[in-house]
């Protein structure tokens, strides 16, 4: 009988323990990774809101902006505040825009080229092909690149839409 008593006490103090243990670890991740992250976004961007959670390992930052800026500033700015705190590259990142079927539509018109511009690193016919539908269905554009990935953010008076997309990493042999 005392053994059973015994037992009995172990495995609540087990679960009060594990209970506790797992609290102090959601508190932890919210005052020491999530909140700075979200104040440090909010702080230096223009948003609705801002979303920072892990999900089977992997952080989400989600940033839903109020407006238009620059895509690729708005960008850095999120991915800093992201790998300051989370110190495995182990997010992603996800700029929710206030995009139009219309954005939509002009962006799924040019997803072909954008890869195919990825595929032969030829970002001048790219510029020139974004270029000339913008004046065609009446949007502005801004197009960046950097080493790792290209930013694309298309505007009209009705919304504007945000695309990062990773470039492909190329390879060059000497010979």
């Amino acid at each position: 009988m005392i053994r059973n008593f015994q037992v009995k006490y172990f495995l609540l103090a087990l679960v009060i323990c594990l209970a506790v243990f797992t609290g102090l670890f959601r508190v932890y991740q919210d005052r020491m990774i999530e909140k700075p992250i979200r104040e440090q976004i909010i702080q230096s961007l223009k948003t609705d809101s801002v979303e920072v959670a892990k999900k089977d390992g992997v952080y989400t930052v989600e940033v839903k902006l109020k407006q238009a800026g620059d895509i690729k500033a708005d960008y850095a700015v999120v991915e800093e505040a992201a790998s300051k705190k989370i110190k495995e590259e182990n997010y992603t990142i996800s700029m929710v825009d206030h995009r139009t079927e219309k954005l939509q539509q002009d962006y799924d018109d040019l997803q072909l080229r954008i890869y195919e511009a990825m595929a032969k690193d030829n970002y001048l016919w790219l510029e020139e092909q974004i270029k000339s539908q913008a004046l065609e269905r009446k949007y502005q554009y801004k197009l960046y690149l950097d080493e790792d990935k290209l930013y694309l953010e298309i505007k009209n008076q009705d919304g504007f839409l945000y695309e990062v997309i990773d470039r492909p990493t190329v390879t060059k042999q000497l010979g």
